[in-house]
C-alpha cells in the first residue's frame, strides 16, 4: 500500500478539507477558540480560491485514491517562506507520510529560491515537533501568549 505526493487537485479539495478539520477537530492542544478559527480558515472555498495562487501551494499524500495527508507552503518575498500545516491522516501515521509531504515541500522551496523557511507548533502538539526536527529544523524561541492566547515554538531551516 504505497502513497504517491501530488499538488491539491479540485477533486482532492473535499477531502482535504474533511481530513484538516478531523486533525484539528481531534488534536488536544488545541483551545476551543483556536479549533473554531482553523475549521472557518480553511473551508472549501478558501482551498479553491487558493488552489492556482502563486503565494500559495497545497500538496497532498495519497493512497489508493484517498487523501491521507496534507501540508501547505506560503510564500514571502525575499526568499524567506513559511511552512505552515503539515498533517496526516492519524489512522495513516507510522509510515512517512508525513516526512515525505515535508521532502517535497522543502524541495519545491528550493525550486522557488528560498534560502530559509519557517514555522511554528502549538506547544504539545509532539508529533509536529518531532517531524520539525527530524526535518531539520532548529527550535529558535517559545512564543508565549501567541495565537489564541497560546504557546507556540518558532522554527527554522536554513535551504
Amino acid at each position: 500500500m504505497g502513497f504517491e505526493i501530488v499538488s491539491l487537485r479540485a477533486r482532492d479539495i473535499e477531502q482535504a478539507h474533511a481530513l484538516i478539520h478531523k486533525v484539528i477537530r481531534n488534536h488536544p492542544s488545541y483551545s476551543p477558540e483556536a479549533r473554531r478559527f482553523w475549521e472557518s480558515y480553511y473551508t472549501p472555498a478558501v482551498l479553491r480560491k487558493h488552489l492556482h495562487d502563486t503565494n500559495w501551494m497545497f500538496l497532498v499524500a495519497r493512497q489508493d485514491g484517498k487523501v491521507v495527508g496534507f501540508t501547505d507552503i506560503m510564500w514571502f518575498e525575499g526568499g524567506v517562506t513559511r511552512s505552515d500545516w503539515t498533517i496526516v491522516d492519524p489512522c495513516y501515521r507510522g509510515h512517512g507520510i508525513g516526512h515525505a509531504l515535508m521532502r517535497a515541500k522543502l524541495a519545491v522551496a528550493r525550486k522557488r529560491g528560498c534560502h530559509k523557511i519557517i514555522a511554528d507548533s502549538i506547544v504539545g502538539n509532539t508529533e509536529g515537533e518531532r517531524l520539525l526536527k527530524s526535518s531539520g529544523f532548529k527550535k529558535l524561541a517559545r512564543l508565549r501568549d501567541y495565537w489564541f492566547h497560546q504557546d507556540y515554538q518558532l522554527w527554522e531551516k536554513q535551504l
